[in-house]
């Protein structure tokens, strides 16, 4: 009886260690959200599942389109996932409702450098004196997808990363850039554009840090009181757009943009088109093409906070969870399959560059990398109570600007008003 019961002992052993082994019988489950489409990261789940034999993946992709507002009634009914995928554009909002798991212990008991991370996760992710998340991508301020058919053919020395140039243009050499590019007929009719559109809160914000500006009184949009848009620096920056459209006429509008039928990039008639860092659709040009940062003015800004990963507080399984958050961060075998995707990992990107798969993808990654170097950083969520109807109230004040006509400093004056009276109760 006794050889019985220790052979059942080793039988059932055996059983339970090939289950784990299969991921089978006795693994964790960890339900990922993301909305980056069904195809996306496939190999990286893939990856992590033989590597992690434990733990099983229920990946689901969700559509953009109320990812948030599911993740909050998720979280208030007890069944949220255990990983989301978060934009920087809630981090105002979400960290300060208590919904996700602080990492800053986890990290601290791996002896995890957070110095290698392109920001400190304390700064990207933080919220008094914790942080609760890591950043997957380094971060990517937009920059000018560039025509180098009619820069070369106006005799325009470019700023490209690698010259002695880059990252020296002020607002003045873009303006002259644009004006030696854009073109017209026997009629007077515009044929050649030296500027695609720059008409929404993300873009613009950017150019008024860049002249010293702030969109709110606390420059982490996470405790701030009220708006500061109407400041010297916003409408200096501001006025330097919108006379980009109207003044010198060499910027189109979103809606002269609409009418290409390729976009206004692809159209091969547009020199300098600000967008962001994807490298699919900057390569599908039939011309030769490069990028260049976004010209300065008083200082050089890089915009922090991207797609990055949290664990919900009340996940059954938050070692595992950090397992996979740590692992898709900072190991370098999932940093080379999320290149693959076309992006560049925050942490040790240096290390990364060469995962590009082509020339001018290196060149996007080198770029991206230098431009984390010797900068200030903002974060890009539009602050901590209400940041949608914030980026309506300053998209309301733009189009004031750029398609009626409204003075600038009273399009900011109203709108600064409007959002500390609407948003702040000010």
């Amino acid at each position: 009886m006794k050889r019985l019961k220790t052979k059942l002992f080793a039988a059932l052993l055996a059983l339970l260690m090939v289950g784990a082994l299969s991921g089978i019988a006795g693994a964790v489950t960890l339900r990922v959200a993301h909305w980056w489409g069904d195809e996306a990261f496939q190999l990286v789940w893939d990856r992590f599942q033989e590597l992690n034999p434990d733990i099983e993946l229920k990946v689901e992709s969700r559509p953009w389109s109320g990812y948030k507002d599911k993740l909050l009634v998720e979280m208030a009914s007890g069944t949220a996932c255990d990983v989301y995928l978060l934009s920087s554009s809630w981090f105002g909002v979400l960290f300060r409702m208590g919904v996700f798991e602080p990492l800053d212990s986890y990290a601290e008991r791996d002896n995890l450098d957070l110095s290698k991370f392109s920001v400190d996760p304390a700064q990207e992710h933080g919220y008094r004196g914790r942080f609760y998340g890591l950043a997957q991508w380094i971060p990517d301020n937009p920059n000018f997808w560039v025509n180098k058919e009619l820069t070369n053919e106006a005799g325009i020395a470019l700023p490209e990363w690698g010259t002695d140039a880059f990252d020296t243009w002020r607002w003045d050499d873009l303006l002259t850039a644009a004006q030696k590019t854009t073109k017209r007929d026997a009629s007077g009719q515009i044929v050649q554009w030296g500027l695609g559109p720059i008409a929404n809160p993300a873009w613009c914000t950017i150019f008024a840090w860049q002249n010293g500006a702030e969109i709110f009184d606390d420059v982490t949009a996470l405790d701030e009181t009220r708006s500061t848009l109407n400041t010297p620096e916003n409408i200096e920056a501001y006025q330097f757009l919108v006379d980009l459209v109207r003044k010198h006429e060499v910027m189109m509008t979103p809606t002269q943009a609409a009418l290409m039928a390729e976009g206004a990039y692809l159209s091969g008639k547009v020199a300098f088109t600000l967008e962001w860092n994807i490298y699919g659709n900057m390569k599908k040009a039939d011309f030769d093409w490069t990028l260049i940062p976004v010209p300065w003015q008083t200082r050089k800004v890089t915009k922090y906070g991207g797609n990055s990963w949290t664990i919900s507080a009340g996940s059954q399984n938050k070692d595992a969870a950090w397992r996979l958050v740590k692992w898709l961060t900072t190991d370098i075998e999932a940093q080379s399959l999320m290149a693959q995707y076309g992006g560049l990992s925050s942490y040790s990107p240096d290390k990364q560059v060469e995962f590009a798969q082509e020339e001018m993808q290196k060149y996007l990654f080198n770029l991206l990398v230098a431009r984390t170097k010797d900068v200030t950083m903002r974060p890009l969520w539009f602050g901590s109570k209400n940041p949608d109807r914030v980026q309506e109230i300053i998209q309301n004040a733009i189009d004031l600007m750029f398609l009626e006509g409204l003075d600038v400093a009273t399009a900011l004056r109203d709108a600064e008003n409007e959002i500390n009276s609407v948003v702040y109760g000010r």
